[in-house]
């Protein structure tokens, strides 16, 4: 037990204090404990009691029997909730995800001993402050990442132990200590047991906070041979520079990590990932656009932003840069100032308000079927060819410009 005061939420210390009057043992466990001590404000409070979930549900009036089986309840207090879980034993792993049974114990150390990381291996009650028997204060302190016990053990229980290590060291900023960094790379082929899904959820996560250091880590480990092995051929170090240095946005990163592939590859990539199909669209979408020229030229620029869009041109800019940085496109002072020139050109577009698309122009289908246009194929080519000269010289958006160039035609 280590003195160390922790703020807990009312709602939390009121079902802590409840289950504790009542007879019970009850604390704050995990990631809240852990961001609480980094002197982070934690996005979730769970909850670990020796209370059985049908005591739990008597005590409170609100409750969600979010995984019985497994001891889980969760318990809805002012509009929040808080998943309580009763101390728990894991029985034997089959699947490399989950226990085929959990045995319910009255030990909270043994609830520990369960756990992932040394960092997540920590509980807090106001009564007994912050109980701490795997050192996790002392990793926290020192920045890494440590498994609970045996990390090859922690791996063969749970394979996606080994992503959400990497994936912590991105969002800490921690080194992944050498004992579990080798187990990592020992048994990285059992994250191929783990549904696309839980890879790519975790991956996501990990995109938003990469640093160079844990995309090495999930190269150099064999992770990213099981995952994305297409990648795996074309990692270079600059490739982790450039992920880290982009935007923190999965569109930009997603798009940096795979400019290196074909087209076609990454269609695989991403399907196979399960990747939202939205973000899995604009990031196909940027990687084709991001391998045409654009001339450092006002005229260039406005027919580029046609094709590609406002909205998607800001990120189509990050890539490139994010090219030159990742060595997949030749890196000069010339290049990188003809790409500064583009974006001055785009930026002086959005504030000169410029037309670069049908929407934008000042006149639409309705006027030119009054000027006797009939609707369908001619109708578009007509409003395409209108675009065509505004995009060569912006001051002809006006309506009567425009109106007066079909009438001459």
């Amino acid at each position: 037990m280590t003195q160390f005061v922790i703020s807990l939420p009312p709602e939390v210390s009121c079902i802590i204090g409840f289950l504790r009057e009542s007879g019970y043992k009850a604390y704050a466990v995990g990631g809240c404990v852990r961001d609480s001590v980094m002197g982070l404000q934690p996005k979730d409070w769970d909850i670990a009691t020796d209370a059985k979930p049908p005591a739990i549900k008597a005590l409170f009036e609100r409750t969600i029997d979010t995984g019985i089986s497994h001891g889980t309840v969760t318990i809805v207090l002012n509009n929040k909730f808080y998943e309580t879980t009763t101390f728990r034993i894991d029985g034997e792993y089959k699947d490399y995800r989950r226990p085929e049974e959990v045995y319910f114990t009255t030990a909270l150390e043994e609830d520990l001993s369960r756990r992932d990381f040394t960092i997540n291996a920590m509980a807090y009650s106001s009564e007994e402050g912050l109980i701490d028997p795997y050192d996790g204060v002392k990793d926290l302190n020192s920045r890494v990442i440590r498994c609970v016990g045996r990390p090859d053990i922690r791996f063969t229980e749970d394979a996606l132990r080994m992503l959400r290590a990497v994936r912590f060291s991105a969002q800490l900023s921690f080194d992944i200590e050498a004992a579990t960094i080798k187990a990592i790379s020992d048994n990285c082929q059992l994250i191929r047991k783990i549904s696309h899904e839980r890879i790519r959820d975790e991956l996501n996560k990990l995109m938003i906070s990469a640093s160079e250091y844990s995309l090495n880590a999930l190269w150099q480990t064999g992770l990213l041979n099981q995952i994305i092995p297409e990648l795996d051929m074309n990692y270079t170090t600059k490739a982790s520079i450039a992920v880290s240095n982009a935007d923190a946005d999965l569109l930009i990163r997603w798009a940096v990590l795979l400019y290196p592939l074909e087209a076609a590859t990454v269609h695989v990539v991403l399907s196979r990932l399960r990747q939202d199909k939205k973000l899995a669209a604009l990031v196909f979408k940027l990687l084709q656009y991001s391998r045409i020229e654009i001339a450092p030229a006002a005229i260039s620029v406005r027919k580029a932003v046609a094709r590609i869009g406002k909205e998607l041109f800001p990120s189509w800019l990050k890539v490139k840069k994010g090219k030159m940085l990742c060595g997949c496109e030749h890196e000069n002072e010339n290049s990188l100032l003809k790409l500064q020139i583009i974006e001055d050109i785009f930026n002086a577009i959005l504030s000169e308000d410029h037309c670069t698309s049908l929407d934008e122009l000042s006149v639409n289908g309705h006027d030119l079927i009054a000027l006797g246009i009939m609707p369908g194929r001619a109708l578009g080519h007509t409003l395409d060819k209108l675009l065509a000269l505004v995009l060569e010289d912006p001051s002809l958006n006006t309506k009567s410009k425009l109106l007066q160039i079909i009438k001459e035609q």
